[in-house]
């Protein structure tokens, strides 16, 4: 894709008639994983693998839920937002966004060179035992897209460093607040009275409106320090790829 095109399909700036099947085909995935993530299904890979073979539609699966591990993350915690968090004149505020976001980020980002060559089974196995809970039928379609079913497994070996009563809590929360129309991410609607839940709830619907003022009240209400909430970050951004993924692999 030359780089003028690419642009004006990231910015949402090219015509759909100008698109092909497959750029309308990831547009729409890349649409409903953020508008109606509750009633996703493997029928909607349909359209990616008709364009680009069952593979290629799987890397896409991957990529979204990548996609929403990262810039959930990056919400979140204000990178590059104008949420008041990073913003120089508020000193102490953007200290702990700074620190929060190198925490975050030395989780889950590793530049180092790796091999895809992994035993899928294997993988899946284990991302079971991490999870506590069987892996969609489905993921056994990794095989075809070994890549994807490393980086599933990479994110379940993140979790399973968290404090299992906050990965379920906000596993549950996350679920249950997934979106499932437009009317869901736009607007206003009633938050959950705790705080915490209330920030897996806006981190769910709309992580854009995280406020300083979200997160530390939870840090308030909760008493977590740097490293347990940027473990409760990790644990909204991974429950909200996983939910996605489990619901496209089916």
């Amino acid at each position: 894709m030359e780089a003028k095109r690419a642009e004006g399909f990231s910015e949402g700036t090219l015509a759909r008639q100008a698109m092909t099947p497959a750029e309308r085909a990831i547009e729409d995935l890349a649409r409903s994983s953020v508008r109606r993530p509750a009633h996703l299904s493997p029928a909607d890979l349909d359209p990616l693998v008709a364009a680009l073979g069952e593979s290629g539609a799987l890397e896409l699966v991957g990529m979204v839920g990548a996609f929403h591990v990262a810039n959930r993350i990056a919400d979140l915690v204000g990178i590059e937002s104008e949420i008041p968090i990073v913003q120089r004149r508020l000193r102490r505020l953007r200290s702990f966004g700074v620190r929060l976001q190198a925490r975050v980020l030395a989780r889950v980002l590793d530049l180092s060179n790796r091999s895809v060559e992994i035993d899928v089974a294997a993988a899946l196995d284990e991302i079971a035992k991490l999870r506590a809970t069987a892996v969609p039928e489905g993921y056994r379609r990794l095989a075809l897209a070994p890549g994807v079913a490393g980086w599933a497994l990479s994110i379940a070996r993140g979790l399973a460093t968290i404090d299992a009563n906050l990965v379920a809590r906000v596993s549950d929360r996350v679920r249950a607040s997934l979106a499932s129309s437009d009317e869901d991410v736009e607007g206003l609607h009633p938050r959950p009275p705790d705080p915490l839940d209330a920030l897996v709830f806006v981190g769910t619907r709309y992580p854009a409106r995280t406020t300083d003022a979200l997160v530390a009240s939870v840090r308030e209400a909760t008493g977590f320090d740097d490293a347990r909430l940027t473990d409760l970050v990790f644990a909204i951004a991974a429950a909200n790829a996983f939910e996605r993924v489990d619901r496209l692999l089916g």
